[in-house]
């Protein structure tokens, strides 16, 4: 081990753990409940719930991920009956999605789904610690993005 501390050692190690806490959740978060969804899924459920219905690119920047991507999501979560796709009247080129009605009235609240999932895990951290991390990751998350758009 190097005499000085080198931060793109600790920096590897961070970013192989945010990877394997990010594949974690989703095969963990996907196989925890009956409702056979994946960790996106329910997180658009989330978004859904509370910004009612939105265009697909707004979801898609929401995740940051291309809208080919999300088009595969909503298709699986359509099938599901979970959401309803429709065509903005006023640009028939965008795409609007919304929870439909039986999702609204009888999903449990994903807020259950995650404290059931946290329980399950026996992952009890205080709010604080979690409001703690959320910001630092956030600062990483525009660091990063800035480098990309940097690149562009």
């Amino acid at each position: 081990m190097p005499d000085k501390e080198e931060p793109e050692l600790y920096a590897f190690d961070f970013f192989k753990t945010i990877f394997r806490i990010k594949k974690s959740l989703y095969n963990d978060l996907a196989g925890q409940f009956a409702h056979n969804l994946g960790a996106v899924e329910l997180l658009a459920i989330h978004y859904l719930k509370h910004k009612g219905e939105i265009k697909t690119s707004v979801l898609s920047e929401y995740f940051g991920i291309p809208g080919s991507t999300l088009t595969g999501i909503l298709d699986r979560m359509e099938k599901k009956d979970y959401i309803v796709r429709t065509r903005d009247p006023a640009d028939r080129r965008v795409v609007l999605v919304k929870l439909n009605s039986k999702t609204l009235d009888s999903f449990p609240k994903t807020q259950d789904i995650i404290r059931e999932f946290l329980r399950a895990k026996n992952i009890n951290l205080t709010v604080t610690w979690w409001q703690d991390m959320t910001k630092e990751l956030k600062k990483l998350e525009s660091l990063l993005i800035e480098t990309e758009e940097s690149y562009d």
